[in-house]
């Protein structure tokens, strides 16, 4: 099969799955918003969008109910046996597989600064819909979608070109009214220099945050995502963030020697058997020392943007 017919393929069976997922949630007095994929296509790309995974926001009361479906349906948690020290990343979502497709599951998101039912009043406001594979999803509204492709920029920085695309795309559609009104969420939601930094990863985009006035005065663990910076500098952080000794030898441990559930969903080495396994073990110091000085000169750059700010 062509390398065009399985993306074809591919995305039809994406938006089977979505439609399978929000329907049995919505069975279960589940309401769920779709974001990213489908809806920044619909948004942003007359031309078509690949997109990867299923991106699905619900309520925080309704999160275990949601999970609960997802088992039902025959998913599973990819981190499920992992320790609760490594889950530090995805506070706010978990990450389930069926086959080959992933459905992300958020209570909020990465980047917003009040309580997770706080956030789903805002972000689940002024709503629209899509039919994706014959069911009808709800999904943000358009304001609400500029306000997370600035925030999902910030998150994954200067290293990844999609998101960045989506910010340019969103830049050039968007307008002004549109872009104040992103900010009124972003306010709303204690992100406005979390918006203000996403935007301003682009020239277009640092204009903007200068006519709506914002200021880009985030801590320094948003400039690091911003940037780009290696995984070990957040570790880097962390360890300095310990309260006692004690911790802090449980954060090296975990870093050293992260359990057996975490190294496979993160290394495909480690998901070859058990050979793979102990290859990434044996492998992983030499990779974190061979971090270390990006890592480092990351955090203290980072610093000295969070202090400028």
């Amino acid at each position: 099969m062509s390398g065009g017919h399985l993306a074809v393929t591919r995305r039809l069976g994406l938006d089977a799955t979505t439609a399978e997922v929000v329907e049995a949630l919505r069975e279960r007095g589940v309401r769920a918003l779709l974001f990213k994929g489908p809806v920044l296509e619909r948004w942003l790309y007359p031309d078509g969008r690949v997109y990867g995974d299923i991106d699905l926001l619900v309520s925080p009361a309704s999160f275990r109910r949601a999970e609960g479906a997802l088992a039902e349906l025959g998913f599973q948690m990819r981190f499920a046996g992992a320790r609760a020290s490594e889950l530090w990343h995805w506070p706010h979502e978990r990450a389930w597989r069926r086959g080959s497709f992933d459905v992300d599951l958020h209570r909020s998101v990465w980047g917003v600064g009040v309580p997770a039912e706080t956030a789903w009043t805002v972000l689940s406001e002024r709503t629209a819909w899509l039919e994706i594979a014959g069911a009808r999803v709800d999904v943000a509204g358009e304001h609400v979608q500029a306000f997370l492709v600035a925030l999902h920029a910030a998150q994954h920085g200067r290293g990844e070109r999609k998101p960045l695309e989506d910010l340019r795309r969103a830049l050039d559609i968007a307008d002004e009214s549109l872009w104040r009104e992103a900010a009124g969420v972003a306010r709303r939601l204690g992100s406005s220099a979390v918006f203000a930094v996403g935007l301003g990863l682009l020239p277009a985009g640092e204009e903007l945050a200068g006519r709506l006035g914002l200021q880009r005065n985030a801590s320094v663990e948003v400039h690091l995502f911003s940037e780009g910076a290696p995984p070990l500098s957040m570790g880097f952080l962390r360890f300095a963030a310990a309260p006692s000794l004690r911790a802090r030898l449980a954060l090296l441990i975990t870093e050293l020697v992260p359990s057996p559930p975490f190294m496979r969903s993160t290394s495909e080495l480690a998901r070859r058997g058990r050979i793979g396994l102990f290859a990434t073990y044996v492998l992983r110091p030499f990779s974190l020392c061979a971090q270390t000085p990006a890592a480092w000169r990351a955090v203290r750059d980072a610093r000295r943007r969070a202090r400028a700010a």
